[in-house]
């Protein structure tokens, strides 16, 4: 459903007599006046005695704070203790997202870019904990210490440095509280890294007795949890998240709030967010609010509803405008890819629109043999592991060029004749026959663990029974990897190729008809390599020996993401991978290195158009992308 009018029994609508009297008392209260301001507020309540001193005149205004904070007029708590240029709660996702807040104990925020999903939350967080500073406890959810401090903690400690009327509390690390050694009452920042063993960090949110019931909350304290990037945090955090909710009671005692870009379709995010009926029952275009079929509230920020984007004006600093969505749009690839849907519009990328830099389709014609048109190059790559749950796997394979390949014979039909093997020949964009590089996994399969020796014997006895040689094998030397790169390199080959995906990506294009150079277009080497191993499979440039077994190769190659939000696309790193719950992409990475080994050696920039000569014997001739051997030829 779209978003519902804001309550204005919970000062969350502008206009009316109260909202209008805080403006003028706002006024000579930023400019420093604070004895006209308490004036202001004096008359209006028909009070003799006007305050004749500083001290006298903050005593009126924190009073007059204390009555809108507990009036649950946040709105107009803010615009007297900020300047709009710090805070303003007069947008429309303020409005709609507090208004959710107070009315419901678990809010999922799934927003776009730039709408203030934290800052917005932040800064309610903070003022609900102002109201009962002695008694509310707030934890703030980051995946590190320094992600906090340098985001939302740090908006929330310059909010308090500069309330225009001095609140109470002290800032220590990741913590606003008003007593250092009371744990139950504060803003904590709670630091919770990637990783699957982290349930149990949330279990000691809970409630306290008071000393004297609170008219409006009762014998218990109060507690708030917001989760920071709530699709980057490990799973465990959920099953912390279902206990704690167990136990709420009212819509008081409890409340958390989970802000996000939308990006996941089968995260546990997207579980929380699915609505009672169903995906098919919303519409990107209408839906703002709705009730998923976990029970939580759902407000949704799309930036094509910021003012700041309708109106063509920046209204409200800091929140997105139109020159702003459209750079989002442009550095995601246009609308309609999965980086618009994220960040311009706050919704899960539809079916169809993957984030996996290898979409399942394309396994479905993997397996097939190679058509070598000259003798093949023995090519092999080795993923380093000595130790822990990764395993050492080697890539074994052919390239060379080619003229096409072999599709499997299918699976033989009771009744009809059996069917042959099919060959499919490469051709240009006018249809004529043409040659191009290829490479063949002929298998891939684990090395025994051990010291770097006993592996680094392994390799050699392996390269030298499959024809190896040095100059066509390719290490990681990622961590443990660089000495046993560097042990090959002595006892084996000087010329063994040492990988880190760490580092730069390289300038030579992957494809012909690329339009960016890898170092412009990706972030790390990492990226590049899966990439580049995207487009030999979906060009038919990679092809699997029918005798290379679908598990797990098929799940590490499929599951692999990629950020499609960021400026240059970036895979997620082995240890983000391995944080969804699944095991170690070895035989995946070993396969993308095979891939680079042979992208370097080869000498070309391979087309999808034009036919290309390329002859293995000549592996050492290095020849840039702008030059063409079969001009030489």
């Amino acid at each position: 459903m779209a978003a519902a009018e804001p309550s204005p029994a919970l000062g969350l609508v502008d206009g009316g007599p109260l909202s209008a009297f805080v403006r003028d008392v706002a006024l000579p209260l930023h400019q420093g006046q604070k004895i006209v301001a308490a004036s202001l507020v004096q008359d209006h309540l028909c009070i003799p005695n006007k305050p004749k001193t500083v001290e006298q005149a903050d005593a009126v205004l924190r009073m007059f704070l204390q009555y809108l904070l507990d009036e649950q007029r946040y709105i107009d708590a803010a615009a007297l203790l900020w300047t709009p240029n710090m805070f303003s709660g007069r947008p429309r996702a303020v409005k709609i997202l507090w208004d959710a807040i107070f009315k419901n104990v678990a809010v999922m925020v799934p927003g776009a870019a730039s709408m203030g999903k934290s800052y917005s939350i932040g800064v309610w967080c903070y003022l609900d904990w102002l109201r009962d500073p002695e008694f509310t406890n707030i934890q703030v959810v980051g995946p590190s210490e320094k992600h906090l401090e340098r985001n939302l903690f740090s908006h929330l400690i310059k909010l308090h440095n500069n309330a225009s009327i001095k609140p109470p509390g002290e800032v220590r690390q990741l913590e606003l509280s008003i007593d250092s050694k009371q744990k139950d009452a504060g803003i904590f920042g709670v630091v919770i890294p990637t990783g699957k063993k982290s349930a149990g960090r949330l279990q000691g949110v809970k409630v306290v007795q008071r000393p004297t019931p609170h008219p409006q909350f009762g014998p218990l304290s109060r507690g708030r949890v917001m989760i920071e990037e709530a699709e980057n945090v490990p799973i465990g955090i959920w099953e912390d998240v279902t206990n704690i909710l167990s136990n709420t009671n009212g819509l008081n005692r409890f409340k958390i709030f989970c802000p996000f870009n939308p990006k996941d379709f089968n995260g546990p995010c997207a579980l929380r967010v699915e609505p009672v009926d169903g995906w098919a029952s919303i519409s990107i275009e209408e839906d703002e609010e709705w009730t998923s079929k976990r029970g939580w509230k759902v407000v949704r920020l799309d930036a094509y509803k910021s003012e700041n984007v309708t109106s063509g004006q920046e209204l409200f600093y800091g929140l997105q405008t139109k020159e702003g969505l459209d750079k989002v749009i442009g550095n995601a690839g246009g609308v309609g890819t999965p980086g618009y849907f994220t960040m311009a519009r706050g919704w899960f990328p539809p079916t169809g629109v993957d984030v996996a830099v290898i979409p399942q389709h394309l396994m479905n014609e993997i397996y097939g043999e190679l058509e070598f048109v000259e003798s093949p190059v023995s090519c092999g790559a080795l993923d380093v592991a000595l130790e822990g749950g990764d395993t050492a796997i080697f890539a074994l394979g052919r390239w060379g060029q080619c003229s096409g390949y072999w599709k499997p014979a299918p699976p033989p039909v009771p009744g009809q004749p059996d069917k042959g093997k099919e060959f499919v020949a490469y051709k240009d964009q006018n249809g004529n026959a043409m040659r191009r590089l290829g490479v063949q996994l002929e298998q891939i399969f684990a090395l025994p663990k051990g010291q770097t020796m006993e592996l680094v014997e392994a390799t050699k006895r392996t390269c030298q029974g499959a024809m190896v040689r040095g100059d066509q094998l390719a290490v990681d030397r990622t961590g443990n990897g660089a000495g046993v790169h560097d042990i090959l390199i002595r006892v084996f080959h000087a010329g063994v190729k040492g990988i880190n995906p760490s580092t730069s990506p390289t300038e030579k294009k992957i494809m012909e008809e690329d339009q960016f150079l890898p170092v412009d277009e990706y972030q790390m080497l990492l990226s590049e390599l899966w990439f580049a191993m995207r487009k030999y499979i979906e060009f038919g440039m990679l092809k699997f020996s029918p005798k290379i077994p679908r598990d797990p190769l098929f799940e590490e190659l499929t599951g692999r993401q990629f950020d499609p939000t960021a400026k240059k696309r970036k895979v997620e790193s082995k240890k983000e991978y391995k944080s969804r719950g699944h095991r170690s992409p070895d035989r995946a990475d070993a396969l993308a290195m095979l891939v680079h080994l042979v992208r370097m050696m080869s000498g070309q920039t391979p087309s999808i158009t034009r036919s290309m000569v390329i002859r293995p014997k000549e592996y050492k001739q290095r020849i840039s992308c702008t030059d063409r051997r079969d001009r030489l030829d």
